[in-house]
């Protein structure tokens, strides 16, 4: 066996899965079908095998967010995934004049999320701090 052969054989056992979101698929059903076409083409060659950023590539892992959010570039337009074990996740498609619209999107949805987590915690700890406080009035008023 050839040292190509052996190289497949390793890139081919690494395979990812490409799942689009329902938001993703309804993205790429706006598009002109020659674009559509192609940018599905493109996130399948750069996805399945390495959806992570090495060097200077289309694939660009961005700041701020947890999880990690990646970003292919193809031609104008944007796919942007996460990576869950052995499976990539495209959650949106957008026109590259659009991706401020969509990242600001994200980020708020994100903040609002952990605002509400914290507000519960906050609110939980409150209580709990609250019912010894209740108790021993109880205990007296008795």
């Amino acid at each position: 066996m050839t040292w190509l052969e052996n190289s497949e054989k390793a890139v081919n056992a690494r395979r990812f899965r490409i799942i689009f979101s329902p938001a993703a698929q309804r993205d790429i059903e706006k598009l002109e079908t020659g674009i559509a076409i192609r940018l599905v083409k493109e996130i399948k060659t750069y996805l399945e095998t390495n959806p992570f950023p090495l060097g200077k590539t289309r694939i660009k892992k961005l700041t701020n967010f947890h999880p990690p959010l990646y970003r292919l570039r193809s031609a104008s337009f944007r796919a942007y995934f996460r990576i869950f074990s052995q499976e990539v996740v495209i959650l949106a498609i957008t026109h590259k004049k659009d991706s401020e619209k969509f990242l600001k999107r994200i980020q708020e949805a994100r903040l609002t999320y952990v605002t509400k987590q914290t507000t519960k915690r906050r609110l939980s700890n409150a209580i709990a701090k609250e019912r010894p406080a209740e108790r021993q009035s109880e205990r007296k008023a008795g």
